[in-house]
């Protein structure tokens, strides 16, 4: 395959990944004006069954990187939801 120019730079290709979107509702409780770093709220599946707290901005991000492994089910009563 010839390499793709623009303006005399190489163009990387696509990569043949699909991409899948993904839905999440980020709820904010609380914000810190001096310090915007300091957040913290919910991060939740639609429906909710599905959150996981943060505390600060980078326990949001990292939330959003890798959901699966901090997403857990809701408790309600002390028991997983079952929906």
């Amino acid at each position: 395959m010839p390499q793709r120019r623009f303006a005399g730079h190489k163009v990387l290709a696509r990569a043949e990944t699909k991409v899948t979107p993904e839905v999440y509702i980020v709820r904010v409780y609380r914000r810190m004006a001096k310090q915007p770093r300091q957040i913290a709220g919910l991060v939740e599946t639609p429906g909710g069954s599905r959150i996981a707290k943060f505390l600060s901005f980078e326990e949001l991000t990292a939330i959003l990187r890798a959901p699966r492994t901090h997403l857990r089910r809701r408790m309600v009563s002390g028991t997983a939801q079952v929906k």
